[in-house]
């Protein structure tokens, strides 16, 4: 009865050993580190034209993007795709390329510590 007690105290103790570490330690950068895409890859495949854009901000701070225009003559009007936190300009590629074939200009940037 004893041997059962310790091996239930030593299995208690090890998970929640586990479950501290995955709670502090690998959660909470689960949503701030995601997958990366390689977006340029599939750009190119899509054989579209799109243009590495560089915006400086008022404190020098250079954020990168993509300029996807229009497939058609006449765009509609331009969009801005901005990604939430965790995210990057890459998730954004297959909407841009969808919208231009609408005739919608988009433009993809990273935010600030993203990217």
């Amino acid at each position: 009865m004893k041997r059962r007690y310790r091996f239930l105290l030593a299995f208690s103790i090890i998970l929640s050993i586990a479950a501290y570490v995955i709670l502090i330690h690998v959660l909470p950068y689960a949503i701030i580190q995601p997958p990366r895409i390689n977006s340029v890859n599939y750009l190119d495949e899509e054989k579209f034209n799109y243009e590495k854009v560089n915006v400086v901000s008022f404190d020098s701070v250079i954020l990168k993007g993509y300029y996807v225009p229009s497939k058609l003559n006449n765009s509609k009007a331009s969009i801005i795709l901005v990604h939430g936190i965790g995210g990057c300009k890459d998730h954004f590629t297959s909407l841009a390329i969808k919208l231009s074939k609408q005739g919608y200009d988009c433009w993809l940037f990273d935010k600030r510590a993203h990217g």
